[in-house]
């Protein structure tokens, strides 16, 4: 039950949540499709890597506002944190933060 209640307690995360994190700085977004974001403070990149002659290198990238992906992502990594995970909550997937890699700025 407590483990049940612990995964309510946690906030979502939200589109300013993801702007600050790209202000921090070293946050990747990983994809339900595999791809692996890197969280920009107004956008997040996808590259588009390939192998050439052994090296490499990046052929492409997109830029992708953060309401096109936030349905999209399933974790959220800083560093060697994990910061928000996506989980099920009321029959629906959520995106939660761990509490661990990022805290909410409290307004005061």
């Amino acid at each position: 039950m407590t483990n049940l209640l612990k995964n309510f307690d946690r906030p979502e995360v939200t589109l300013s949540d993801l702007r600050l994190l790209g202000r921090q700085g070293e946050a990747i977004a990983y994809l339900d499709d595999g791809r692996q974001a890197l969280i920009k403070p107004k956008f997040a990149i996808v590259q588009h890597k390939r192998m050439v002659n052994g090296n490499l290198i990046v052929i492409g990238e997109d830029i992708l506002r953060f309401h096109e992906i936030y349905s999209a992502i399933v974790s959220i990594k800083r560093k060697h944190f994990s910061v928000a995970e996506r989980t099920k909550r009321d029959g629906e997937y959520c995106l939660v933060l761990t509490g661990r890699g990022y805290h909410r700025q409290r307004k005061e």
